[in-house]
This record gives C-alpha cells, structure tokens and sequence, in this order.
C-alpha cells in the first residue's frame, strides 16, 4: 500500500544505500539510492529523473529493496535531489490528471 512517492520519502531521510527495483508488471525500474539519494535511475529507455518521472504515473505495481555496497552502485546518472524529482514528478501527475479531465 505504499506508492513510489512514498517509499522514496522513506528511503531518502533513513540514508540507505539500497538497490530498488519497481515494476508494473510491464516495465522495470531501476533505481540506486546512495545514503538516500537517488544516483542511478533507469527504465524503458529513460535514465536518471525522467525515468522516475515515468514510474510516478504507473497505478499499480510491486517493488523490491535489496541492501548494496557503495562500490556496486553504477555511475551516476542523476544530479537531482529527491525532493526536486518529487516535486517535479508530482507536479508532471498534477498536469496529466488536468488534461485528461
């Protein structure tokens, strides 16, 4: 009963480097989260925030949580701070759901 937004509000403050992988069923993503935050991000193509941007509109899904080294995180390929990828993720939801009404 947890949704993305909030499993990444939980992660981020607790400081966990921790591999989670999020599916809908259909598409995977990929995410590294180094003492929180996210440094790696990759799903259907899209890689850093705009593969969680993706991820945020999914409806339904399940995710795992497996605990890594530092060293086995891949290279980064996100500069954005979770805040500012929920905000922006939450704001990109706020616009789909006003275009579709």
């Amino acid at each position: 009963d947890m949704n993305l937004i909030d499993l990444l509000q939980e992660l981020g403050p607790s400081r966990r480097t921790v591999k989670v992988i999020v599916s809908d069923g259909k598409v995977e993503l990929t995410l590294y989260l180094n003492q929180g935050q996210i440094t790696y991000a990759k799903a259907a193509g899209k890689s850093g925030a705009e593969a969680v941007y993706d991820a945020l509109t999914w409806g339904s899904g399940y995710w795992t949580i497996q605990p890594v080294d530092a060293g086995d995180i891949p290279p980064s390929n996100n500069q954005h701070s979770n805040e500012s990828i929920l905000m922006e993720g939450c704001r990109r939801l706020d616009e789909t759901r006003q275009s579709t009404h």
